[in-house]
């Protein structure tokens, strides 16, 4: 193998994630290679991901992968998080809590925002018009509105933003 030869394999297929945390002073703090949030799992893909700052001293990696639809099939994607404390602990299940969401995720696109009790809000395309919605993660890692979410606009590109007092505030083209 090339890389017992000394040799650097390059990644061809994005399946892994890791994590570092850089002090003030600009030194790594966990081990050289990072913190595994997600380790490699054959033919999957890991694709578009995303962390969010969940309270002072823990984040969220959030990301989107096809672990249930393996190669050769090309989706639908499914949601991933991972909880991570200031030492570099995992704090959620290996490889990531499944974040289910009901309907399939052919468009993916994702936003992020804490909701400053340890959990995140998750504004994605929703229906087959990908109107876009929001739900809630709980600091479990859960689900914890009803299914679907909420509906907030009709159509087009969004952004979100904590509103500081445990809800969240959207803004879209519509």
């Amino acid at each position: 193998n090339a890389r017992e030869m000394g040799f650097e394999v390059p990644r061809i297929i994005e399946n892994e994630i890791f994590a570092q945390r850089v002090d003030s002073l600009g030194q790594l703090v966990w081990q050289p290679e990072g913190v595994g949030i997600r380790t490699k799992i054959d033919s999957t893909t890991v694709a578009g991901f995303n962390i969010v700052t969940s309270d002072s001293n823990e984040f969220i990696v959030f990301w989107f992968e096809d672990r249930k639809h393996p190669f050769p099939q090309t989706g639908p994607f499914d949601f991933f998080a991972q909880k991570i404390d200031l030492a570099g602990t995992l704090l959620w299940s290996p490889n990531g809590n499944l974040i289910t969401v009901q309907g399939s995720l052919w468009n993916i696109l994702f936003r992020l925002a804490p909701d400053n009790f340890g959990g995140f809000f998750l504004a994605r395309n929703g229906n087959i018009n990908q109107d876009p919605i929001v739900e809630h993660v709980s600091a479990d890692g859960e689900l914890s509105w009803s299914p679907g979410g909420v509906q907030v606009f009709k159509g087009g590109g969004f952004e979100i933003v904590s509103d500081g007092a445990g809800g969240v505030i959207m803004a879209a083209v519509s």
